[in-house]
């Protein structure tokens, strides 16, 4: 990736100025970004999001005040997106925050505004992604444009325990066949086809399991646009992010010649939430967008999730999509709302008006930083 040296002077104050990161501005950083958001990052998990991948230019700003100390910070992950007319530089932006005291006086604009025309000048095509809370108004000032909503989508897995949690009561031995009940009924006809077989990769290798063929790019589904996957994207989302502990199922043919070919994957994780075990289905992708390869996968994928002793299972879909409905006929009937995917474009081959059709995308919860 080239990189383009861009000729412009960032804005100042006189009790601030903005400036690209540097090395030792992690402490403050981390500090700031709990302050603001209540939940703490490591710095290992901010240096692999945002200091891992190949970028045309800075793609970490930080406002600092008279002591160097970072009070406003925006990212942005530098990635491949697919458009209407090719494949171009993009970021997904990340990590907004301005610390309270600094709010409110017009530093979020400009700095802000003057980031968004320094990633222009340097070749990327645009942003996507979910502007949070402190944007307010300023979001459409500043450019962005609503697309979809992205919704999360629940399946309970053991109903009768979350019910007896919720009022209090002890669950007793019939909650067991209730469950056993629920599941059956979902998972009823569902069973991986002749000749596929879904295995593990095996978790934070270099050589990212067999994800060869069919996975090398991005698998041509019947969508047209999104981000560009495939090993070196499953490599560095999920194998090496150092927060979570993903597992990534392979959907495998095997051919009467004793080959086989990669068809799709599926990646999930699992966490404990206030004393609740919870699954979490990141992405599913297949070559073609294949329904049997996606069924396969689903299927091994609930599985592993139910044998793990898991509450409930929660993914991400954009309603109305092929994808979506899929999730609901296998039981993801709850939820607990959703956010709305932005694009900020830099260019005319982001055409927001174009981009509204959610039919032609290939977007999960994966492409973000919420899963």
């Amino acid at each position: 990736m080239t990189t383009r040296h861009v000729q412009s002077t960032p804005p100042s104050d006189q009790a601030w100025r903005l400036r690209g990161y540097q090395p030792g501005d992690e402490r403050a950083i981390l500090a700031g970004f709990e302050r603001v958001y209540g939940w703490q990052m490591t710095e290992a998990t901010w240096r692999w999001k945002l200091k891992t991948r190949e970028s045309l230019t800075e793609n970490v700003w930080v406002a600092v005040d008279r002591r160097e100390q970072p009070i406003f910070h925006y990212a942005g992950i530098p990635c491949r997106l697919q458009l209407p007319d090719g494949t171009f530089d993009a970021l997904v932006a990340v990590d907004l925050w301005t610390l309270p005291e600094y709010r409110r006086q017009g530093m979020f604009t400009r700095c802000a505004g003057w980031i968004h025309e320094h990633w222009r000048e340097a070749g990327y095509v645009g942003l996507i992604g979910a502007p949070n809370e402190q944007f307010g108004s300023r979001d459409r000032y500043l450019g962005w444009r609503p697309l979809f909503p992205l919704r999360w989508q629940i399946r309970p897995i053991r109903p009768q325990a979350i019910a007896a949690r919720r009022l209090g009561f002890a669950g007793s031995s019939r909650a067991h066949g209730i469950d056993r009940l629920w599941n059956r009924w979902w998972d009823r006809g569902a069973k991986i086809p002749t000749g596929w077989v879904v295995h593990a990769a095996e978790n934070r290798s270099p050589n990212a399991g067999a994800l060869t063929a069919g996975c090398d790019v991005m698998p041509q589904t019947s969508a047209s646009w999104g981000l560009e996957r495939g090993t070196e994207w499953v490599r560095w989302r999920y194998q090496a992010c150092p927060r979570f502990d993903y597992s990534v199922l392979i959907a495998r043919h095997h051919k009467r010649d004793g080959n086989g070919l990669d068809g799709g994957y599926l990646v999930y994780r699992i966490e404990e939430l206030a004393g609740r075990r919870f699954g979490f289905i990141a992405e599913v992708v297949a070559e073609g967008n294949d329904p049997v390869v996606i069924e396969a996968l689903m299927t091994a994928g609930i599985a592993r999730l139910v044998s793990a002793g898991v509450d409930a299972i929660a993914s991400l879909a954009v309603p109305s999509t092929d994808l979506y409905r899929r999730w609901r006929r296998r039981g993801f009937l709850f939820s607990w709302g959703s956010f709305g995917v932005q694009c900020l474009p830099f260019s005319a081959q982001m055409d927001p008006q174009v981009l509204r059709d959610p039919q032609r995308w290939s977007l999960t919860g994966g492409d973000f930083d919420v899963i």
